[in-house]
């Protein structure tokens, strides 16, 4: 039985089923997303490269917040509550949803919206990631319930485009 895990080097992308065994190889896999070719339906290396990008930033916030570039600091009203803003600059060769995001934290310090472009998909690929029910796991706070919807400008909408609810998390 295969397992699909990324190999990756910057944008080098290798999906493979055990170690030096291949099944996908992608050298500048984010390119393939270039003009036209963005709209194509999308192939399992595709799936895989915008989701592993996307699982690198989600985890690796607020550790990255010293490496970018400090843009604005906001306050927003949402989920009932006053959110904080940090938007950010990300580097060329960190290969994520987009250069700029803000992330939106509660006053306990939790990431509760994440607001960003999926360029690969298209400019017009806005959408606000909300996290809640976090639970601390190894020393870590995490959140089990996800879900994406839509934005229009600054303005998060009620059209969903993911709901996830994490199971068990163990950190080792």
């Amino acid at each position: 039985m295969s397992t699909l895990a990324p190999a990756r080097s910057h944008s080098h992308l290798v999906a493979e089923s055990a170690p030096q065994r291949p099944l996908f190889h992608s050298p500048q896999h984010r390119q393939t997303f270039s003009g036209l070719r963005k709209y194509r339906r999308w192939d399992d290396l595709d799936t895989l490269y915008f989701f592993g990008c996307a699982l690198r930033t989600y985890l690796s916030v607020p550790f990255l917040f010293s490496r970018l570039k400090l843009l604005q600091v906001s306050r927003v009203q949402d989920l009932g509550q006053t959110l904080h803003g940090l938007t950010v600059e990300f580097p060329t060769y960190y290969e994520s949803h987009g250069p700029r995001q803000t992330f939106f934290f509660d006053d306990s310090g939790l990431l509760r919206r994440h607001d960003y472009c999926a360029e690969i998909v298209g400019s017009w690929a806005q959408g606000s990631h909300y996290s809640d029910d976090y639970e601390e796991v190894g020393g870590l706070q995490l959140a089990h319930k996800r879900w994406v919807v839509a934005r229009v400008g600054h303005q998060p909408t009620p059209i969903p485009v993911l709901h996830a609810r994490l199971g068990t998390i163990t950190v080792t």
